[in-house]
């Protein structure tokens, strides 16, 4: 009887779609299902643990569905292509890398979940409003709900994607893609990440102190950081960074860094692109019964002057 399915197991099975698992399963370690073709997956309530990356990779896979005996939620997905993922209420422990690299991934939770919440696309801590980590793909221009009051690091760095690395090898993140700009509310008290990369503009709401005893943030050294804070703010130090450079309050700094974040196009654009065909085809349909007519007009009047010459 199988009670451990051990590390990279079945990785790379390329014709493994489906699997029953046993229900005296216990463990699943780590890559288990890496590069498989699974679609969808039920974790039995029998299992205890699950590792890393189980399903690294797995380009069919669309959902998976979480045991009762499961409390705590790994980065299982990386590059994976799943689209819809739900926490229930028994998972109490997330990984902050837990959504790293699965740009399309639509996250749900359980409404009366005694530890966290979604709002936008962030996972929150009841307790202390920490936003423990974001799912999908975030927007170059990152407004942080009001209540929140800290953020874990390494919840921003989303977007992934392959590329080779010059070196017969392969790295997926996208720097180009990282938010640009984020926007801190007046709530925020301390926990910047520190691990933010290329982030051009911190904004910053409120009026606390925030110092070097408070979090820092860094960047990578082609994208220098840049602070700015409200009217209110005090000092002209932020994370022991001096204000300066551009104004939160930019619409054209801040339209600059938008970048569209729908996947596909949305109904309204459907609608228009719909009206603006039909438009095209009324007005041929226009010109093709205005051409029969002066043509049928044309004709009449040549036969008029037929027949008159002929009387």
């Amino acid at each position: 009887m199988i009670n451990v399915l051990e590390k990279s197991i079945l990785s790379q099975c390329t014709h493994l779609y489906s699997i029953k698992l046993s229900s005296n399963l216990i463990s699943i370690d780590g890559y288990a299902f890496q590069q498989t073709y699974l679609r969808t997956f039920d974790i039995p309530d029998s299992v205890r643990s699950i590792g890393e990356n189980v399903f690294y990779n797995c380009s069919h896979l669309k959902s998976v569905t979480i045991g009762k005996g499961i409390t705590t939620l790994n980065n299982l997905f990386k590059l994976s292509s799943i689209s819809e993922f739900h926490i229930p209420s028994h998972i109490t422990q997330i990984n902050v890398k837990c959504f790293e690299a699965v740009p399309y991934i639509q996250v749900t939770i359980d409404k009366d979940h005694p530890v966290y919440y979604i709002k936008d696309n962030f996972i929150i801590r009841r307790v202390d409003n920490a936003i423990i980590c974001s799912f999908g793909e975030l927007p170059k221009t990152i407004q942080i709900p009001d209540e929140i009051e800290q953020i874990n690091s390494i919840t921003l760095n989303q977007k992934w994607e392959k590329a080779n690395d010059g070196f017969g090898g392969e790295f997926y993140e996208n720097y180009d893609k990282l938010p640009n700009i984020v926007i801190l509310p007046e709530s925020f008290v301390n926990g910047i990440p520190n691990e933010i990369l290329g982030i051009k503009l911190v904004c910053y709401k409120g009026t606390y102190l925030l110092g070097q005893d408070y979090g820092e943030i860094s960047s990578s050294a082609e994208i220098p950081t840049e602070y700015d804070a409200s009217d209110k703010y005090p000092s002209n130090m932020m994370f022991d960074k001096e204000i300066l450079g551009q104004n939160c309050n930019s619409k054209n700094y801040i339209s600059k860094s938008k970048w569209r974040h729908i996947n596909g196009l949305t109904t309204l654009e459907i609608t228009l692109i719909v009206i603006t065909i039909l438009l095209f085809f009324v007005l041929i349909g226009f010109f093709v019964m205005f051409f029969v007519s002066s043509r049928k007009n044309k004709k009449k009047d040549s036969d008029s002057g037929f027949n008159q010459n002929q009387i």
